[in-house]
């Protein structure tokens, strides 16, 4: 966040680590903690028509977990949507985004860190 002086960031975590806790106050008014599952998350942006450009996917490593955030969050069309921990330690983060590239048509990209992006600005969301 301190990079990017322009971002608003809204933190989903149940059960938020020391770490982040600790971290939150020097962003004050340009980071905000949602304590609540990500399905809820989704929702209250979509109750509240927040935009959202971008999403960063790193909670539920498995396929299910992120099946359901990409379905989720995707109902909120954003135009970036990325995600941690494509690799063989976590292969429900793997299957799951292949699937969703190979149903939706957009190429999904790798980049450093096991990090994993669509640009839907190219194809919509949810085609």
């Amino acid at each position: 966040l301190e990079r990017l002086p322009w971002l608003h960031a809204y933190l989903v975590e149940n059960q938020p680590r020391k770490e982040l806790l600790d971290a939150l106050p020097a962003f004050s008014g340009r980071a905000d903690l949602l304590k609540m599952d990500s399905k809820e998350a989704a929702q209250e942006f979509l109750s509240a028509q927040i935009r959202v450009d971008a999403i960063f996917l790193d909670a539920d490593h498995s396929f299910h977990g992120v099946t359901a955030d990409l379905e989720d969050f995707g109902q909120l069309s954003p135009a970036l949507v990325m995600g941690h921990d494509f690799s063989w330690e976590h292969p429900g983060v793997v299957q799951a985004a292949l699937q969703h590239s190979r149903i939706s048509g957009c190429p999904l990209t790798l980049a450093p860190d096991h990090v994993f992006f669509w640009d839907w600005r190219v194809q919509s969301f949810n085609s």
